[in-house]
C-alpha cells in the first residue's frame, strides 16, 4: 500500500521545520538531524529504521533540552507502531502461520496464494510484503472454498439468535404501523471497570482515560449515569447528547499507592427500529440545512471521491428516489464488499480513508462497510452516516458499527450490511429465509445495540495532546500517559472489563 498524497506533504511539512529549526538554534543540530534522517526512513517506509532513529533523536533531545523535538519523536514512535503490530509477519512467518492455521490445505495450494496475490494483506516495508496480523482469518471471509474445506460448523449465529425477531409473524406483538418505527424496548445495566495492579503503572505521571458511555439517539433513550468510582479521579461527565459520549478520568501517578480500581454504571433503553416506509413520502431534503451539509460531505473515513460517485451513480443507475437509491446501495455492499478483518490502526497513521479502501480493494469489516455505504449515499446527496459501539446479541456481543441514511419525513434509517451477510452461512437457512434477513436489516434493526458515538472520527472531550489509539472509533477506553512515547492502552485494556445485559 502506498502512502498517500497529504500524508508525504505532512512528512515534508516536519523535514523543512527540522531543517529550519537546525539553522535558527543549532546547538540542537544533533537531535534535529537524527529526527531528519527518522522521517526520511518513515518516508520511505522503512518503518524499524525510522523507530530507531525517532529514538534517538528522543534521547538526544533529551540531552540537548529540546522538548519540541523529544515529543514529536516520541509521537512518531507511537504511530510507527500501529504500522507495525498491524502486519506482523514476514514471508516466512505468513507461510509458517499459514501452515498451522490450514494443515488440510495442500502446501502448494497455500502457496500459491501468496504468488498469485490471492492474499493481499500486506504492505511494503523496507521494500520486502509484511503481512497483516488478521490475513488467515480475513481467506475463509473471502474464500468459500477455502471456508467449507476447513469448517464443518453447523453455527446458526445471528440468524437463529434473532430468529424470533426477524421471522415473527407480522400481527405479532406491536401490528405494523408506520408511524411508530421504536418498538419492543429493553433496557440495559452496564458496568465498566479497570483493574490495574499497581507494579503494572508507572511511578509518575499523568494517566488520562476517556471511558465510551451510551449516547441519546433515536433508538437509544432513558440514559443514566448511575455511578463513578472513586470520584476523585472523575473530572469530566459523559455528555449523553454529544456527537461521544466519555466520561474522563485523570490519575496522578505518583498519588497512587494502591492498585488503580476504576468503576462505572449506567443504564439506558434499546428500542428495536422497524420503518414502513412510502417511497413516494419521504419528502424533500433541505439542501442548505445544517444536517444536510454536514452528512453528504467528504470527511476523514468517508472520504468521498470522484471514484466513489460514480460507483454510486452506476448503482443507482438513474434513480432519483433516495430511499430505492439507498436500497440498490446496501444491496450491492451486502452482495459484493466481502467481509474482512481492517488494519484500523495502520490506514489511520497512513491516511488512508476506510471508505477508499474498501472502494480500492473490496472488502471490509463492519466499520468499513458502514462508511463505505454512507460515502456512496452521501456522493449522490443522499445524508448518511456510519454510527455505532457495540452489539449485544446474546452469545455474540461485541464491538460493531452500522450505518444510517436521512429521509425527511422518517428520520434516520438504519442499515447493517455486515449482520445481513452472515445468514449466508448460517446453518439452515433456507433461500427465503436469507433473503428475508437481509431485508430486514435495511430499515430495520434488531434492539441489541449499545451505541456510543453518532459517527466516525468524532473529537475526544477533552482533546488529546498525545495520539489516540483508534481515533475513528472509541469502543474501548482511551488510555494515555500524558506525553510518553508508551502505548498505555497496549499494557493496560486487558485489564478492562465491560458487561451490558438486560436489566430484569
Amino acid at each position: 500500500m502506498k502512502l498517500k498524497g497529504i500524508f508525504r506533504k505532512a512528512l515534508g511539512l516536519l523535514i523543512v521545520f527540522a531543517f529550519m529549526f537546525a539553522a535558527v538554534f543549532p546547538a540542537f543540530a544533533g537531535a534535529i538531524e537524527s529526527f531528519s534522517k527518522a522521517i526520511e526512513l518513515e518516508k520511505n517506509a522503512s518503518y524499524f529504521k525510522a523507530v530507531k532513529m525517532y529514538e534517538r533523536a528522543a534521547r538526544e533531545a533529551g540531552r540537548e533540552k529540546n522538548d519540541i523535538i523529544e515529543v514529536k519523536s516520541n509521537f512518531r514512535i507511537k504511530q510507527i507502531e500501529k504500522i507495525i503490530i498491524s502486519y506482523p509477519y514476514d514471508k516466512k512467518q505468513a507461510k509458517k502461520a499459514l501452515a498451522k492455521a490450514l494443515p488440510k490445505i495442500d502446501k502448494k495450494e497455500r502457496d500459491s496464494w501468496f504468488e498469485t496475490n490471492k492474499i493481499n494483506d500486506y504492505i511494503l516495508i523496507d521494500g520486502k510484503p509484511y503481512y497483516q496480523q488478521t490475513f488467515i482469518a480475513n481467506i475463509l471471509f473471502r474464500d468459500d472454498a477455502v471456508y467449507h474445506k476447513v469448517n464443518r460448523s453447523k453455527s446458526r449465529a445471528f440468524f437463529g439468535s434473532l430468529y424470533d425477531i426477524i421471522y415473527r409473524p407480522a400481527d405479532a406483538g406491536f401490528k405494523p404501523d408506520a408511524a411508530i418505527p421504536n418498538i419492543n424496548p429493553v433496557d440495559f445495566l452496564g458496568t465498566q471497570t479497570l483493574k490495574v495492579p499497581r507494579a503494572k503503572l508507572p511511578k509518575t505521571g499523568l494517566l488520562q482515560m476517556w471511558f465510551p458511555m451510551p449516547i441519546m439517539s433515536s433508538a437509544q433513550s432513558d440514559v443514566r449515569f448511575i455511578s463513578f468510582a472513586p470520584q476523585k479521579y472523575l473530572k469530566a461527565l459523559p455528555k449523553a447528547d454529544a456527537d461521544i459520549s466519555l466520561a474522563y478520568f485523570e490519575v496522578p501517578l505518583e498519588q497512587l499507592k494502591e492498585d488503580l480500581n476504576i468503576e462505572i454504571k449506567f443504564m439506558f433503553k434499546r428500542y428495536e427500529q422497524r420503518f414502513i416506509i412510502d417511497p413516494a413520502s419521504c419528502g424533500a431534503y433541505d439542501t442548505e440545512s445544517a444536517l444536510y451539509k454536514e452528512y453528504t460531505r467528504s470527511n476523514k473515513n468517508t472520504a468521498v471521491t470522484a471514484e466513489i460517485k460514480a460507483k454510486a451513480e452506476q448503482i443507482a443507475a438513474g434513480e432519483k428516489n433516495p430511499y430505492l437509491a439507498a436500497k440498490k446501495i446496501y444491496n450491492y455492499v451486502v452482495e459484493n464488499i466481502k467481509y474482512s478483518f481492517m488494519p484500523h490502526l495502520a490506514l489511520g497513521v497512513l491516511e488512508m480513508p476506510e471508505s477508499v479502501f474498501v472502494h480500492e480493494l473490496g472488502y471490509g469489516d463492519c466499520g468499513a462497510q458502514s462508511m463505505y455505504f454512507a460515502a456512496l449515499c452521501r456522493s449522490i446527496g443522499i445524508p448518511a452516516k456510519s454510527s455505532g459501539g457495540y452489539q449485544l446479541v446474546p452469545g455474540y456481543a461485541g464491538p460493531h458499527f452500522w450505518a444510517e441514511f436521512y429521509l425527511p419525513n422518517y428520520g434516520w434509517v438504519p442499515v447493517d450490511t455486515s449482520i445481513a451477510q452472515t445468514v449466508d452461512r448460517s446453518y439452515g437457512a433456507t433461500i427465503e429465509q436469507k433473503k428475508r434477513f437481509k431485508q430486514y436489516f435495511f430499515g430495520c434493526m434488531d434492539p441489541y445495540r449499545y451505541n456510543i458515538q453518532r459517527e466516525t472520527d468524532a473529537a475526544l472531550t477533552p482533546i488529546s495532546e498525545d495520539p489516540i489509539f483508534l481515533p475513528l472509533a472509541v469502543q474501548m477506553p482511551v488510555i494515555n500517559l500524558k506525553g510518553s512515547k508508551k502505548n498505555m492502552e497496549f499494557t493496560l485494556l486487558e485489564y478492562w472489563k465491560q458487561n451490558i445485559e438486560p436489566a430484569l
